[in-house]
């Protein structure tokens, strides 16, 4: 069940935006016309989607709830608050989007666990650089006695899937005239992404995947691993032909060219696919985008100019890598205080990185969530 819709999002204040329209769908009658319209349901299952859809909206009011006590809470205690918030937006779209098997009894009952379990390599020390300390923390899935992953995180990973990449469309009438509109260039495959592997995934895994972590990291010396990019779709009317431009922009070699190394086209475009190397970056034009480019990393539409492509195999979406991290977080400030406290007091490369996950989570969270909800990738104008 993959989004296939963008909208740009006009306003100064997302996460007011954001809840406004979340709380429709604490509206039972709302949430069951549009459980029964996702999974083309009949009248006769409607009792069924009723009782989903009064889960989602405890399951919604628990993650405002969780939300606004991180927004008033110090960083101290932030982590924590915010970890059980996202569960709960996990929780509201795996009952969305998935069926009455996975309504919160059932999940109780097969799946009583977070799904991720904290490890720690060593205790990071607050004279730590940001990359040793948050590659200690480690996020590794949790197993039944089979070895099969169990738990939330495990029942949401097998319905979340990427989001779309957007960009402007701009259709040219000729004698000048053109008009110009935000819409999806890029359509993802509707498959889940791969089993959380065992070996689990690290805190600074997840940190260098969200551009907006990218200028702290930079001050703390590490890089996003992710570049940026223009998408744009030409359409002449009268002829009705199409073409695609991706502009990746300057960045490090070594990142471009492990970019382009995870981007896959179709043989019949060889001979007609566009590359023009700049000297740091390049454009590729499609003519024919029906037989172009057929697969692309995991990406980030942060504004409708910039969306941000993964250099690197991760496989999660925007929410998932926030889900990760966050547990990690959380975890962590919870069963580790003296260790994070001292992180706090001493303003340690790991605490500020947090606190910035942490304010960019007020915003991009809700605006995630509300994606999900309405099956539209909300998308900020810059």
């Amino acid at each position: 069940m993959i989004i296939q819709s963008v909208k740009i999002v006009r306003t100064r204040d997302i996460s007011h935006y954001a809840w406004a329209r979340i709380a429709k769908f604490q509206n039972i009658d709302h949430t069951t016309g549009l459980i029964q319209q996702l999974h083309s349901l009949g009248g006769c299952h409607r009792e069924n989607a009723r009782r989903q859809a009064e889960q989602i909206k405890y399951c919604l009011a628990q993650a405002r709830e969780y939300y606004d006590a991180a927004r008033t809470a110090s960083l101290a205690t932030r982590p924590v608050l915010f970890y059980y918030s996202v569960m709960s937006m996990a929780l509201a779209e795996v009952l969305l989007k998935q069926t009455a098997d996975s309504r919160l009894a059932a999940l109780r009952t097969h799946h009583n666990c977070h799904g991720l379990q904290l490890s720690l390599s060593a205790d990071p020390k607050h004279d730590d650089t940001l990359s040793l300390s948050a590659e200690k923390l480690v996020a590794k899935p949790q197993v039944d006695s089979s070895g099969n992953p169990r738990g939330t995180f495990e029942v949401w990973r097998r319905s979340s899937r990427e989001y779309p990449a957007g960009g402007y469309q701009i259709r040219d009438w000729g004698n000048g005239t053109s008009q110009r509109a935000y819409t999806m260039i890029l359509t993802p495959t509707d498959s889940p992404p791969p089993i959380f592997a065992s070996c689990g995934m690290s805190l600074l895994s997840c940190l260098i995947e969200l551009p907006y972590m990218a200028e702290v990291l930079a001050s703390l010396g590490s890089r996003l691993r992710m570049v940026r990019s223009t998408l744009q779709q030409t359409i002449q009317a009268h002829s009705g032909s199409v073409s695609t431009t991706m502009i990746v922009h300057p960045s490090s070699q070594d990142l471009i060219d492990a970019f382009g190394q995870l981007v896959v086209v179709d043989p019949a475009a060889v001979n007609t696919i566009q590359i023009n190397e700049l000297p740091s970056g390049y454009i590729v034009t499609e003519p024919d985008p029906e037989n172009g480019i057929r697969e692309c990393p995991h990406s980030v539409c942060y504004t409708d100019e910039d969306i941000f492509f993964s250099c690197s195999r991760t496989n999660l979406n925007e929410f998932g890598l926030l889900y990760v991290a966050i547990h990690i977080c959380g975890n962590f400030a919870r069963y580790y205080p003296d260790i994070w406290l001292k992180h706090i007091e001493k303003s340690s490369p790991l605490a500020l990185a947090i606190d910035e996950l942490c304010l960019n989570m007020f915003d991009r969270l809700p605006l995630l969530m509300i994606s999900e909800l309405e099956r539209t990738y909300h998308v900020v104008a810059k």
